[in-house]
C-alpha cells in the first residue's frame, strides 16, 4: 500500500541506514496507529511491537 485512505504517501524512510520511522517513534514525535497493525506488513517488526503494534491480540 503506497497511500492511505486520505491520499497520504506511506513508506519506510531510511537515511544512511537509519530507520527514520523508528527514530520518530522512539523520540516521541511520531505516532503508531495500532488500529491498522493487522493490515501492516511491518507489524511484526520489533520497533512496531515496542510502540503498540501487538498482533498477538488479534490471533485466535
Amino acid at each position: 500500500q503506497l497511500e492511505d485512505a486520505y491520499g497520504r504517501v506511506l513508506g519506510m524512510i531510511y537515511c544512511n541506514d537509519l530507520n527514520l520511522n523508528k527514530e520518530l517513534l522512539d523520540s516521541g514525535v511520531g505516532d503508531l496507529y495500532s488500529a491498522f497493525c493487522d493490515q501492516s506488513e511491518f507489524s511484526t517488526q520489533p520497533w512496531a511491537q515496542k510502540h503498540g503494534c501487538d498482533t498477538s491480540e488479534n490471533e485466535s
